[in-house]
């Protein structure tokens, strides 16, 4: 049946989803940096332009336009670009500590739903099917909730429901897990609003740091996703131990 599959069938699905991984990834040899937009949108720009960074320009004209005896003012500019220059380090370090968390409890999902709810592969596959269409409409969501609230605090608070949702698995587990039709939702909820501030995260980053430098603070991404898979390891001992709610 649909739900019995050998090692050599799933040895070509994840083949074909290697190849197809790598086609579309063919596209991204098109990206051309050099029509990317200039710092201000729509302004004309040029590579000199293309390579500053506007929060520093902007603290640097406001201090330029100050009145030389306005010594607090521009004490409190110094102090806004030193801010300016920490957020960064913050949103890096803020990753890490997510990605280390997440990863002791996502890649045990579809065991946990197969194993403890009880669910057929392909009912567990099509909760993954799923998750990415809930995604984009809480995605939606939180960038206009971030225009009347902010991003920082829209990202707090969707990321406060998505750790709520996963608290209510844990603490409402024996109710739960025999009633799937609600155990479910609760991990979509909880998928998507963990997600849906990616966008926003990203946008405050860039708006951060120089246009020379965002590359590399966006390969940083990749020290993340390594503490992701090593506390995933962790995750594994601990699930074989104390099981997958524990973990």
């Amino acid at each position: 049946g649909s739900d019995s599959w050998t090692l050599s069938e799933l040895k070509n699905i994840i083949l074909l989803g290697v190849l197809l991984q790598g086609m579309t990834s063919i596209f991204m040899f098109l990206f051309d940096d050099r029509k990317s937009l200039p710092e201000e949108e729509g302004g004309k720009g040029d590579d000199d332009t293309a390579e500053s960074s506007a929060p520093e320009e902007e603290c640097e004209n406001l201090v330029l336009s100050l009145a030389p005896g306005d010594a607090s003012a521009r004490a409190d500019l110094e102090s806004l670009r030193r801010r300016r220059r920490k957020i960064p380090y913050i949103l890096f370090m803020a990753e890490m500590v997510s990605a280390l968390g997440s990863g002791m409890t996502i890649k045990f999902f579809p065991l946990y739903f197969k194993n403890t709810v009880g669910m057929s592969p392909s009912q567990v596959q099509t909760i993954y099917v799923v998750a990415p269409f809930v995604l984009v409409v809480t995605s939606s969501l939180a960038e206009k909730t971030s225009r009347s609230l902010g991003r920082v605090q829209t990202i707090i608070l969707f990321s406060s429901m998505g750790v709520i949702s996963l608290y209510s698995m844990v603490l409402f587990e024996d109710y739960l897990v025999p009633r799937w039709y609600l155990l479910v939702p609760i991990y979509l909820l909880r998928n998507a609003m963990m997600n849906s501030g990616g966008a926003l995260w990203e946008s405050i980053l860039m708006d951060s740091v120089p246009k020379n430098e965002r590359a590399r603070w966006i390969s940083l991404n990749s020290i993340a996703t390594f503490g992701w898979c090593g506390s995933a390891a962790l995750g594994g001992v601990l699930a074989d131990k104390f099981g997958y709610t524990y973990s």
